[in-house]
């Protein structure tokens, strides 16, 4: 995207004086790299928090946690993560490792987020289920007890099949 670069560096380097943070989802750093290696130098200067998905591509991860110190175990878990997909049972989650240099000694650990029924209602997104979603959002005044009310809705028909 033509000026996305400038822009980028831009907000990492001045949003900080007006209170502000800048969050950026990449799947892959060397992208950054490979359009302008400043840039990337710039995300890292200017960061204090990094949240790593499960990433399997060790010499991309070693790009982004070599200079700010990502200790070899949490990149070992963050190639681990099983995804939801895999994982057996009822309960799934996903997992991601949270790397903040924002106090004196780094803390660095693994967050596991449980997935439930409401947060899958709200965060499906084809057409068709948005359609859906939009004409049932509709009938109700307020949209948070309509997502728990039709969540409900589901699961109840769910238990009536079973």
């Amino acid at each position: 995207m033509p000026g996305a670069p400038d822009i980028l560096a831009e907000n990492y380097a001045q949003f900080r004086k007006y209170m502000c943070w800048v969050l950026t989802c990449f799947q892959n750093c060397e992208q950054l790299d490979r359009v302008d290696p400043a840039l990337l130098k710039t995300i890292r200067a200017n960061s204090t928090q990094f949240w790593f998905m499960r990433h399997q591509d060790t010499a991309s991860l070693a790009m982004l946690g070599d200079p700010i110190g990502l200790p070899a175990i949490a990149r070992q878990d963050i190639c681990r993560y099983p995804l939801p997909e895999h994982q057996r049972g009822e309960r799934k989650a996903t997992y991601f490792t949270l790397f903040s240099k924002e106090t004196g000694t780094p803390v660095c650990g693994t967050v596991r987020v449980e997935v439930n029924p409401h947060m899958l209602y709200v965060a499906s997104s084809n057409g068709q289920t948005f359609d859906q979603r939009q004409r049932a959002m509709a009938g109700y005044a307020n949209q948070l007890d309509g997502v728990f009310a039709e969540v409900d809705k589901q699961m109840a028909a769910k238990r009536t099949a079973a």
